[in-house]
C-alpha cells in the first residue's frame, strides 16, 4: 500500500510512474481527492511492515470523501485516520 500527497501535477507524475513500473500490478486507487492539509507533511519517504489483519482493515476502510451534511462529517475519511494511527505506531 502506498500513500502520497502533494500538488496535483506531482501526484499525477508519481502515479504515472507507478503504473508504468513492472514492480506494481493490479493497482487500485483507494483515495484520490483534494485535501485541506497534508497528513504526512514532515515525511518524505518511509516504509513499515503491516500484519495481514492491519492490511485488511486498511484495505476495507472507507477512503473516499465524506458524504452528507458538512456538520456531521468526520475530519477525515476513516481509512486515512487508520493509516495515520498505523504510521504513528511504527518503530522509529
Amino acid at each position: 500500500m502506498q500513500y502520497f500527497e502533494g500538488p496535483d501535477d506531482a501526484v499525477q507524475k508519481v502515479y504515472t510512474r507507478i503504473l508504468d513500473s513492472s514492480k506494481h500490478k493490479d493497482v487500485m486507487v483507494m483515495m484520490d481527492e483534494p485535501i485541506e492539509q497534508r497528513a504526512f507533511g514532515d515525511w518524505l519517504m518511509g516504509s513499515a511492515k503491516a500484519t495481514d489483519s492491519e492490511l485488511l482493515r486498511l484495505y476495507t476502510a472507507q477512503w473516499n470523501q465524506r458524504s452528507g451534511e458538512a456538520a456531521f462529517r468526520p475530519a477525515m475519511p476513516p481509512g486515512m485516520g487508520m493509516l495515520q494511527v498505523f504510521w504513528g505506531m511504527r518503530p522509529a
